[in-house]
């Protein structure tokens, strides 16, 4: 279900039953859905999980997790895009008999980072709306992708929302503005490549600004400063001398 509905909706450009994504080619899984229509209908959710190298408890939590969550929307990740880049290449060449062996392993993969997703997902969303949902996984993710250079309109539409929604939500969740929120994010990655840096290391505040998405490291220096009191160059002789 999962592959048919990315593969219809590559072709059609629209949002179908399996998938919520942008239109901005071969980036557009953005959010791996369920419909639960689908689900309904479908066999257990073993799939053919025994051919693609899952382990029987592996299966086991795949199909309880499907089977009993009221959650629909994932956000997706660099490896699910990754996949499907991989899978509409060989659609797009039109390779799929001599493939098989290759879609095989790229399925499973899919259902290895889905089970992953599932297990790092502790939240509730039961009683959301699916557009607050997808800005809370966003949210949620954004210190991990924060080095992007994100805009408001950006991040508004990798959610599928207009800005206007999307700062709407943001407010509603965090009590915060998208931007502010994307500067939290940055700060959190800066402070904990700081810490985790080795003692002696001659660690690179501009590099270290570059990786977190600021566009300068005074910048980078100035808010970090407002946020935890001290520069970055200053927190970390402190992290040394602990």
């Amino acid at each position: 279900q999962i592959y048919n509905a990315h593969v219809r909706a590559y072709h059609s450009h629209k949002a179908m039953a399996g998938t919520r994504h942008r239109e901005s080619g071969s980036d557009f899984v953005e959010n791996v859905v369920f419909d639960n229509r689908l689900r309904d209908k479908a066999p257990e959710p073993r799939l053919r999980m025994a051919k693609l190298g899952y382990s029987d408890s592996d299966k086991r939590e795949f199909s309880q997790y499907v089977q009993n969550t009221n959650l629909t929307i994932f956000k997706s990740t660099g490896e699910l895009r990754a996949i499907f880049r991989e899978i509409f290449s060989i659609i797009d060449e039109n390779k799929i008999r001599e493939s098989i062996s290759m879609l095989s392993i790229l399925f499973t993969r899919i259902l290895l980072e889905l089970l992953s997703i599932f297990r790092g997902d502790s939240n509730d969303y039961s009683k959301d709306s699916p557009n607050i949902n997808v800005v809370k996984c966003f949210l949620q993710q954004l210190e991990t992708y924060c080095h992007e250079n994100w805009t408001l309109a950006a991040m508004a539409e990798d959610c599928g929302l207009k800005t206007t929604r999307f700062t709407y939500y943001c407010k509603l969740l965090a009590n915060s503005t998208p931007m502010n929120l994307l500067n939290l994010a940055r700060l959190n990655r800066a402070k904990k490549i700081i810490e985790q840096s080795p003692p002696g290391e001659n660690l690179s505040m501009t590099d270290v600004a570059m990786d977190c998405g600021f566009s300068t490291s005074q910048y980078f220096a100035t808010k970090f400063k407002e946020t935890y009191g001290c520069s970055p160059r200053e927190y970390l002789a402190k992290i040394h001398m602990k």
